[in-house]
């Protein structure tokens, strides 16, 4: 090699490691391959297979078929993983279903990293960002569900880059706005107001039809409040006017009136009809607001002209043409595009852009609001492509979807502080607490250093006020929501993780804060290694169970252990059936209380896979065992006489136990 070559290949490698994107490309590669590596370790999760099959169900959609799909989370993430995963067994063959199926939630998580890291870097240096992603991502609790959680973890990658484009949008939208060089109206000191030349048309207006006019508009607005106040007594007396009706002689005018508009009057019950009319009150109001509406804009028009033709030539058409060329610039439509995806991955999506919206809104003011427009025009077209059980009624569906996620109906127990608690009576401690406990020491030390500096550096002007406080809204309001409405919260709080990357930025601020006293390079490389050892060993030390992590406060896993939720998806019955595969004669029976599902797609061809029925279990002759979950303490009381083969667990808790059965060992009433 030449000199020449060898100083461009020096000058091309020098420009590489120094882009901005280095850092995150290097680590997305390693963990990449110690990803695809481990993977097939990993077990199958309670509720996986639901999933799964909401996948296939919305894809046979676009080809016609509806009749599988239900009120449900949104789709799009579960057909791309079906998809992905697929195409994967043809890459790797050696693959089960399940295990490609999770190497694409880990792909996902790969995804939310690349977008923690440009959040990051709005904040901090590039090492400091490249540490802090690290840090992040090998927490055990989320390196732990980064490979079986096919719900939280994609939303979370999707939330995050939510807002990465999104925030992306706003700074070029800022520094050159769509705008730029267009007249403001009611610049020009020589022009009228809108609301001058409003009170001038009422001025010249013949006083007759001012009147008429206002009385009207009293009037209609009064109905409209009176029908939405009074609404128990309105469809109260709907409900006797549809009895009299009902009741009423067919000859007689009222029940002329029903027999034309209602069909089978003797065959269907009163109570049909009251409970439909009931549920027609709503929309007769919406109706009735729509027309008084239109009515008013209507007449507006023609009393008002020259404040129509102003706010048309003024106002409307450049508003209308700023929408529309938002929603042709390229920076607009990714952020909604993605946002539009994180929607249809989870219902809550569209908080991600509340949280944009917010911080355009602080920096641009109402300027912001034409591409706000456009961005969320963008997200609702996306959506809805991309999400089939919208299709057909995609306000009601939302709405439905969105009931469902806030209150789960959901009636189990979680295991908090050494009690059972029903889910509907946790405490409201529950959360904070939890988030306290199941991530590493440094990680907590780090997030009250860097909310600490934060603070300090905002008032400073250090930092952009505008940004941390969009990162305190996006912490704070979830967190304050479940606790203060007591959301349906279980399985910890893995319903929460998207909130979990805030956490991590203030954590950052703390790192930052750490390595800009320190100057010595050997002084940093020890700080490094002291945060991420704990992340590391425990990684390591529960794998592939990392996600039944707890720190100190607890007294670590083995504290935790019967105190608080552990393997709460069953993730251990893999180590379990493969245990009986090896050990188990042929033809045995294997009870398995919980998931059964989850052992049949890794057990043994000719074993036989039952599912625990307290009621109807009864003892046969031949090989039996049983695979039993610690949850609610089922290990020790269920077939608590039976001999125990196996333990599956880590650092002194145990996550299942396989027991063996035969007719001295009956299951505990």
């Amino acid at each position: 090699m030449g000199s020449a070559q060898f100083e461009k290949a020096r000058t091309w490698a020098f420009k590489l490691i120094s882009h901005d994107y280095f850092p995150i490309g290097l680590l997305i590669t390693l963990l990449l391959i110690v990803g695809s590596m481990i993977v097939t370790d990993y077990g199958e999760s309670w509720d996986e297979q639901l999933r799964y099959r909401y996948a296939t169900n919305s894809l046979s959609a676009y080809l016609g078929d509806s009749k599988g799909l239900r009120g449900e989370k949104g789709s799009f993430y579960v057909m791309a993983a079906k998809l992905g995963s697929e195409a994967l067994r043809w890459i790797r063959k050696d693959w089960l279903p399940i295990e490609s199926w999770h190497f694409m939630h880990f792909l996902s998580f790969l995804l939310g990293l690349f977008f923690f890291y440009k959040l990051c870097l709005r904040l901090m240096n590039i090492w400091t960002a490249f540490v802090t992603t690290l840090f992040f991502g090998t927490q055990p609790l989320i390196w732990g569900h980064a490979f079986i959680n096919p719900k939280d973890i994609p939303f979370m990658a999707f939330f995050l880059g939510s807002l990465a484009t999104g925030l992306a949008m706003v700074d070029t939208l800022t520094v050159r706005p769509l705008d730029e060089g267009r007249k403001e109206a009611g610049s020009n000191p020589g022009d009228l107001s809108i609301f001058s030349t409003l009170s001038r048309d009422w001025q010249v207006l013949n006083r007759k039809w001012r009147g008429l006019f206002a009385s009207w508009v009293g009037f209609s607005v009064a109905i409209l409040l009176g029908l939405i106040i009074f609404h128990a007594p309105a469809t109260q007396a709907m409900a006797g006017l549809i009895e009299r009706a009902y009741f009423a002689e067919p000859s007689s005018a009222l029940g002329k009136i029903f027999s034309t508009l209602a069909e089978n009057t003797r065959a269907i019950p009163l109570e049909n009809y009251v409970q439909k009319s009931l549920k027609l009150y709503p929309r007769l109001v919406l109706l009735y607001a729509m027309l008084v509406i239109a009515v008013n804009i209507a007449f507006a028009l023609r009393l008002f002209p020259t404040a129509t033709r102003e706010m048309w030539r003024e106002h409307a058409i450049p508003f209308a043409k700023l929408v529309l060329k938002s929603i042709l610039n390229k920076h607009v439509l990714g952020a909604g595009i993605l946002l539009g995806l994180c929607t249809s991955t989870r219902v809550i999506g569209p908080t991600a852009g509340a949280l944009v919206a917010v911080y355009f809104l602080l920096k641009t003011g109402r300027k912001a609001i034409p591409t706000l427009i456009a961005f969320f025009t963008i997200t609702l077209v996306i959506s809805y492509l991309t999400w089939p059980n919208l299709w057909g009624a995609p306000l009601k569906n939302y709405i439905g979807s969105f009931t469902q996620a806030s209150d789960f109906p959901w009636d189990g127990k979680v295991m908090f502080a050494g009690v059972d608690y029903p889910v509907s009576e946790l405490p409201r401690a529950y959360l904070p607490v939890l988030l306290s406990l199941q991530f590493t020491e440094p990680a907590m030390i780090l997030f009250l250093a860097g909310l600490a500096v934060a603070i300090t550096r905002s008032i400073g002007k250090a930092v952009d006020r505008k940004l941390v406080a969009m990162l305190a809204l996006w912490l704070i309001m979830p967190i304050a929501v479940g606790m203060l409405l007591q959301t349906t919260m279980y399985d910890n709080f893995r319903h929460f993780l998207f909130v979990i990357p805030s956490i991590f930025l203030f954590v950052g601020l703390g790192i930052q804060a750490i390595l800009d006293k320190l100057k010595s390079i050997p002084a940093r490389i020890v700080i490094l290694i002291v945060l991420l050892l704990p992340n590391l060993y425990w990684d390591v030390q529960l794998h592939p169970y990392q996600y039944v992590y707890y720190n100190s406060l607890t007294g670590g896993v083995r504290g935790a252990f019967r105190n608080y939720e552990m393997d709460y998806w069953a993730t251990s019955y893999r180590e379990a059936i493969n245990y009986l595969n090896e050990n188990a004669p042929a033809n045995a029976r294997v009870v398995v209380w919980g998931p059964d599902h989850v052992v049949k797609s890794l057990a043994r061809a000719d074993l036989l896979i039952e599912k625990y029925d307290n009621e109807n279990f009864q003892v046969k002759s031949g090989p039996s065992f049983a695979i039993v979950s610690s949850r609610h303490d089922k290990d020790l009381t269920l077939f608590p006489e039976a001999k125990q083969l196996l333990t599956v667990g880590r650092d002194g808790a145990i996550f299942a136990v396989v027991k063996q059965l035969d007719q001295t060992h009956p299951p505990d009433p």
